[in-house]
């Protein structure tokens, strides 16, 4: 695998992982290091969807195959743990306000609500006997 193969393969994890994402790829004598981090180096320690992960290897091609599938077995964990968490709050702010908003889930689970609300509103049915749930959309084009 030369370099321009290893950088097309990079750019396709990369936008796969998102515009947050930090991907870093070393080639020493003793072997290959790659992580990647979904939110970048800095991200913010209550985000759920921040993790990192790391492989190594001697071959690229490998770590490359191995950092992808490490990547996507630990987000669709998170994926789900996420939805569990993002369901119990739409259930927990219905029973305090009247309706559950996705300005109220955006001040604890961010970027994720856009992906993640309407997933999490069904769970919350399927969850709680003084169901359906929803979200409504109150969000302004900047999304405050």
């Amino acid at each position: 695998m030369n370099v321009d193969q290893i950088q097309d393969r990079l750019q396709s994890l990369s936008k796969r992982l998102g515009r947050k994402a930090y991907i870093d790829f070393t080639i020493r004598p003793g072997g290959v290091n790659a992580c990647v981090y979904t939110q970048g180096i800095g991200a913010r320690a209550d985000d759920p969807l921040a993790f990192r992960v790391g492989v190594a290897g001697s071959d690229p091609a490998a770590v490359l195959a191995d950092l992808e599938a490490s990547w996507l077995a630990e987000a669709t964990k998170r994926q789900g743990r996420v939805v569990e968490d993002m369901a119990l709050e739409i259930i927990r702010l219905t029973a305090e306000l009247g309706e559950c908003t996705d300005a109220g889930l955006r001040m604890r689970f961010g970027d994720a609500v856009a992906t993640f609300a309407d997933v999490a509103a069904a769970r919350a049915t399927e969850m709680a006997a003084n169901g359906p749930f929803s979200v409504r959309r109150v969000a302004a084009a900047n999304a405050a």
